[in-house]
């Protein structure tokens, strides 16, 4: 008995990070097969309360924030 990761495909995106420039000339995709499992390709996506975009910086990051503090305030 192997006790191995599964990938559970609802819980779980694909996300291409890299520089604006890099990102122009990756053809566009929607999905990514990994352990042959389809996971769609997401702009953003959050990691331990982070919300990281496509590109390195972290203004998704920073509007999610802003846009939380707002609506508590």
């Amino acid at each position: 008995m192997q006790n191995e990761i599964q990938l559970n495909p609802d819980k779980s995106k694909a996300l291409f990070m890299d520089t604006a420039t890099q990102l122009r000339s990756v053809s566009p995709s929607t999905s990514v097969s990994v352990a042959a499992i389809d996971l769609l390709v997401a702009d953003s996506t959050t990691v331990l309360g982070a919300t990281l975009g496509r590109r390195l910086t972290f203004d998704k990051h920073v509007s999610a924030v802003a846009r939380s503090h707002n609506y508590h305030a």
